[in-house]
């Protein structure tokens, strides 16, 4: 009886080592896996450059035309992670810009007359923004569908007034009721072309400021006056993947061909 036990526990273990043997990584590495598109949680590093088009919303109104200012550009961090481990849909960017804010007053045709604030008819402002959005993307492998919306901070930093009555005094000068610290909404979407490792970006982005160019009660009357930056940035960006995109990893090929294996073994 002992005899027998031995020798069924030495046929065990002659299996159990076979198996161990058999499908060893080196083996299960050369076990044929189809492939398909997987994304992936990643990260991407990117720089941008665009076209700022930029107008506030007055109160009391002007009449005013938007003006377009080139020179948006930045570098941006992009995480991108699925939404309850498995909805591969969301993410969230980081980046730091320079762009500008401004005004641009209409002339009018009925009078011949172009509105102004302290003689400027124009105003030029030179910012650095820091934006943190959130985004939602639709994925294939060789295209995706952006969508953004968050949060902005900003510092205004330099500024240049225009037109035939500005005092010298304020031309490039900040007065001491003008607000350089801006924030608000930020939000748009875009298209981009994915040729790992990298992709190409273009977007549309809306920036919205809760920060009024300078404090709304600086005449000292029983006016309020207020100027919130409405801006439209387009741009294209070239991001680069610091981690993989999509596909399996070595790990998971390996997982898939385990059960390759075994499930043909049992069919047979």
């Amino acid at each position: 009886m002992k005899r027998t036990l031995l020798v069924i526990f030495s046929a065990i273990l002659s299996c159990a080592a076979l198996n161990a043997q058999e499908y060893t990584e080196a083996y299960l590495d050369t076990v044929k896996v189809g492939s398909i598109f997987k994304l992936n949680d990643y990260w991407m590093v990117g720089v941008e450059y665009g076209t700022s088009f930029v107008r506030q919303r007055f109160i009391p109104r002007f009449s005013q035309e938007t003006m377009m200012v080139p020179g948006y550009y930045g570098i941006t961090l992009t995480k991108y992670s699925k939404m309850f481990s498995y909805m591969p849909y969301f993410g969230f960017q980081i980046g730091f810009y320079s762009g500008h804010e401004g005004y641009k007053f209409k002339l009018s045709q009925e009078t011949g007359y172009t509105p102004n604030l302290e003689g400027a008819e124009q105003l030029v402002m030179q910012i650095y923004e820091v934006p943190f959005l959130t985004q939602v993307h639709y994925d294939t492998e060789y295209f995706k569908l952006i969508g953004l919306i968050g949060i902005y901070g900003a510092y205004r930093n330099t500024v240049e007034r225009t037109g035939p009555r500005v005092s010298e005094d304020i031309a490039h000068s900040f007065r001491d009721f003008d607000r350089r610290l801006d924030y608000g909404l930020q939000g748009g979407g875009g298209l981009g072309l994915v040729f790992s490792p990298f992709e190409f970006h273009i977007t549309a982005k809306v920036r919205y400021s809760w920060s009024s160019l300078f404090a709304p009660d600086y005449r000292q009357s029983l006016d309020y006056w207020y100027a919130y930056p409405f801006d439209v940035m387009v741009t294209g960006s070239l991001h680069f993947h610091l981690s993989k995109r999509s596909g399996r990893s070595r790990a998971d090929l390996r997982r898939q061909a385990k059960r390759i294996v075994y499930d043909n073994e049992q069919q047979e």
